[in-house]
């Protein structure tokens, strides 16, 4: 029988960052709705600077970061997979 090329891969879903609470006071969860097996997350702070980066592996699904020490912005969040894809989110601070 005649199987389609997508019947034999099926596609992944696209994993979607999420950070919750938004806005927050400092301590956030970055939640990735799909497990991620390798890849770099990195948090950027207002003026693009990097403020955390670090791998992302074992099919993890969320990360706890403590930002309470930062000021009040917006604050950017990509994750960078192994196999090329790269997702991107904000989130506000407020004091």
């Amino acid at each position: 029988s005649f199987r389609s090329a997508e019947e034999e891969s099926p596609t992944k879903p696209t994993p979607k960052l999420t950070v919750y609470p938004n806005p927050t006071t400092g301590l956030i969860t970055v939640d990735l709705s799909a497990p991620v097996s390798g890849g770099i997350l990195t948090l950027y702070g207002p003026l693009g600077d990097v403020i955390v980066s670090r791998p992302i592996n074992n099919n993890q699904a969320s990360i706890q970061l403590d930002l309470s020490g930062r000021p009040s912005g917006q604050y950017y969040v990509s994750l960078h997979k192994d196999d090329g894809e790269v997702i991107k989110t904000s989130f506000i601070i407020i004091k």
